[in-house]
């Protein structure tokens, strides 16, 4: 059954683990370069003038908090919610911007990429929430052995591989710098 399939732990670790991943990073980049993701919340123009600084190190702290706690079987739960919740929290500032007809700010996601806020990016936080729910998982329908880890560690490796592709093809489609004729 899919559930069941869905629910393994080996499966759940894999989701939870690719989060943490995304989240770690993407938080650790954000406060290396704070000054230029506070710039990037200041573009959305949704905040306050005076809520940029704090909001700009409070989102990669929730994210790096989330992260740790996604690694770990008995936090999971609190991890995927943290998860869920910033991810929804910053894919509504993109969806609000690209409502407004606003599409030339960058992201903000982390990172040197300069992408550009998209629709395409909006879905691809919105498939990153869904990974949210197995996430939370303990997957204690069965113990781990040893091999279950090989699988565990080359899905993640897959997982992120993919999510990395998904962020180049998005940064290629919205890259100001490709000509379209």
């Amino acid at each position: 059954m899919l559930t069941d399939f869905i629910l393994d732990p080996v499966i759940t670790r894999a989701f939870a683990s690719m989060l943490a991943v995304i989240l770690l990073v993407g938080g650790w980049q954000k406060l290396r370069d704070i000054d230029i993701f506070a710039a990037a919340i200041e573009n959305y123009r949704l905040l306050p003038f005076g809520l940029v600084r704090p909001v700009s190190w409070l989102v990669p702290t929730v994210e790096i908090v989330a992260g740790i706690a996604l690694l770990f079987p008995d936090s999971c739960a609190v991890g995927a919610s943290l998860a869920a919740a910033i991810l929804l929290v910053v894919t509504a500032a993109v969806a609000i911007n690209l409502a407004r007809g606003i599409r030339d700010i960058d992201c903000g996601c982390g990172g040197s990429s300069n992408q550009t806020i998209s629709w395409a990016l909006v879905a691809r936080n919105l498939v990153l929430v869904l990974l949210t729910i197995p996430a939370a998982q303990q997957g204690a329908s069965r113990l781990l052995y040893w091999g279950d880890y090989f699988t565990l560690a080359a899905g993640v490796v897959a997982l992120v591989g993919l999510y990395l592709c998904t962020n180049q093809l998005l940064n290629n489609s919205t890259s100001p710098l490709i000509n379209r004729h």
